[in-house]
């Protein structure tokens, strides 16, 4: 059977359909993204400066970004681009998918701390 995303979240699901990421380093992007192999991200903006500046700073990152990077390596490049999207999509199926979602629920949020057998042994004593 297919695998599916878990969710369409914070723009998680494009990747599903070849798309390329760009993106600040916020939300999910930390846990997927490799810049330059399966997607592209920005550098972070100091958090210490003024909403405005930072605001400016992931601008003027974005449209260098494009500018010097992502449009000529989609125009000029197809090769590397479509290489690219093909990462993303690999990689997104490994890592967003229901099976892994459900495990790692699990693990995290509803297994026990311990094996049933020694915490119903301490509870006996």
């Amino acid at each position: 059977m297919a695998q599916y995303p878990s969710a369409d979240a914070g723009g998680i699901g494009y990747q599903w359909y070849g798309a390329i990421n760009c993106s600040t380093n916020d939300g999910w992007v930390p846990e997927f993204a490799r810049t330059g192999i399966n997607s592209f991200v920005l550098p972070e903006a100091d958090l210490s400066w003024p909403t405005h500046q930072q605001d400016a700073f992931d601008a003027d990152n974005l449209f260098t970004l494009l500018d010097t990077v992502i449009l000529p390596m989609y125009y000029n490049q197809p090769s590397q681009w479509l290489g690219m999207a093909k990462a993303s999509l690999q990689d997104i199926v490994s890592y967003f998918d229901s099976d892994r979602m459900a495990a790692e629920y699990y693990e995290k949020f509803y297994s026990l701390a311990q094996p049933v057998t020694a915490l119903s042994a301490s509870l006996t004593d």
